[in-house]
């Protein structure tokens, strides 16, 4: 009896596993081995499966949520095929234009302290820049993220194929925020930056920008 016992829980186990297809709701105890289902059925690719739970963890997808799977691999898909799209933008745009801090200093504006940054601009274009937008991230001499910020210069016209320093990118200061702190004390030839420009406005009325997700 208990072996035959055994046999039926067995077959109710594949049975529930052979029914699972791209239309059943996400559920976090059973993912993975819906997953694995949907892969042995050939409903799902392998490459498709780490798509799909990539972008769960990402974008924190619940059981209450109510997503099919179907639902979940077609966001995914749109996702990575918007992540493509903008690297080939950010690539554009780093190709265009290019922005390095050349001074850190404090500052303070009515009352308030600032961090306080200068700017060498480079325009690559055949065309002026009458506006730019762009993000940074500093880092200390051990690798610690101390500042992931942007900013835009509306402003200052960038002639094309030149060079130009603007002055006064600036950030709130508190000294209650330890990389805040760090930051305003560094120096800032013995800091890391990765740069990227997010968005140019041209002379002609054309631009180019990064999309929002």
């Amino acid at each position: 009896m208990k072996k035959l016992s055994l046999i039926a829980i067995v077959m109710v186990l594949l049975a529930s596993c052979t029914k699972v297809t791209l239309d059943n709701k996400y559920v976090e105890e059973s993912a993975e081995k819906d997953l694995a289902a949907l892969v042995k059925k050939n409903l799902i690719s392998e490459d498709e499966k780490t798509l799909l739970v990539e972008y769960v963890k990402a974008v924190e997808i619940v059981t209450e949520d109510g997503f099919t799977y179907s639902e979940i691999l077609e966001y995914a898909k749109e996702n990575q095929a918007w992540k493509e799209r903008n690297a080939k933008i950010q690539k554009e745009l780093d190709e265009k234009m290019s922005i390095s801090f050349t001074k850190k200093y404090s500052l303070t504006i009515w009352g308030e302290q600032k961090i306080a940054f200068d700017a060498l601009v480079r325009n690559n274009t055949d065309i002026d820049v009458n506006g730019f937008s762009f993000s940074v991230k500093l880092k200390d001499g051990k690798g610690k993220e101390l500042l992931n910020g942007s900013w835009n210069s509306a402003r200052d016209v960038v002639k094309a194929k030149s060079s130009k320093t603007i002055n006064r990118f600036t950030m709130e200061y508190d000294n209650s925020d330890d990389d805040l702190a760090k930051l305003m004390a560094a120096d800032l030839d013995k800091l890391t930056a990765e740069y990227h420009i997010t968005s140019i406005i041209f002379g002609d009325g054309t631009s180019l920008e990064l999309e929002e997700p």
